[in-house]
């Protein structure tokens, strides 16, 4: 969970629905959010109605706080503005920024990420907005406060907002869009670009104290 007086990370969790197989079996879901920021992992005993005498006087709920908590009726669009929104100045004014989905098999991460054609998840909307970003203000101009915050380390990136992006017009940027689109499994990792399909090589480089894979 991020600080917004030392960190630039926001850390956001997703619950999907049940699925069809799921709801078949009667399942019922022990996830709850609350307040948008907090999810509670529900006594499943309590859910299943069904008393349980070892455990009578002790609750097994728990609680976890995230910046977002996205319940099972979030749509695509509002993850977007929670979770991806935030990073598209944040890279136009010069930050590297990362959205990065983690969970089981069959959590929603591909949904989360790539959505589909009715449904457009995070990726197809940010790469959307940051050429729409683009093309309409043709000379790339960006106010003061972008410029502080690319000299500061200290200014967290989600802080930056698209209405502040204007500077005089004698200062020009050109942007230029690069894409590499990877698969990493089991610590082999591909360039999906590249016909042959091999994997590619591993490298770890260091520089001062830090480690470049």
């Amino acid at each position: 969970m991020s600080n917004d007086a030392e960190s630039s990370f926001i850390v956001a969790m997703r619950v999907r629905p049940l699925l069809g197989k799921e709801l078949d079996n009667k399942c019922k879901s022990v996830i709850k959010v609350v307040d948008e920021k907090v999810v509670c992992i529900l006594d499943p005993t309590k859910v299943q109605e069904k008393e349980d005498y070892l455990r009578r006087d002790r609750s097994r709920e728990k609680q976890f706080a995230f910046d977002h908590a996205f319940d099972t009726n979030t749509s695509q669009d509002s993850v977007y503005r929670h979770a991806g929104a935030p990073i598209i100045m944040a890279v136009l004014g010069g930050y590297n920024a990362s959205v990065f989905a983690y969970g089981a098999t069959g959590a929603g991460k591909t949904f989360t990420m790539l959505g589909d054609m009715q449904n457009p998840g995070l990726m197809v909307r940010v790469v959307a907005a940051l050429f729409d970003r683009m093309r309409s203000d043709s000379e790339h101009k960006f106010n003061g406060e972008i410029q502080k915050a690319i000299l500061s380390t200290r200014r967290p990136m989600h802080q930056l907002h698209s209405e502040q992006c204007f500077l005089p017009s004698s200062h020009h940027l050109v942007l230029a869009v690069v894409m590499s689109y990877l698969e990493v499994y089991n610590e082999n990792i591909k360039d999906l670009l590249t016909p042959t399909g091999q994997y590619l090589e591993l490298r770890e480089v260091r520089v001062a104290a830090h480690f470049f894979i």
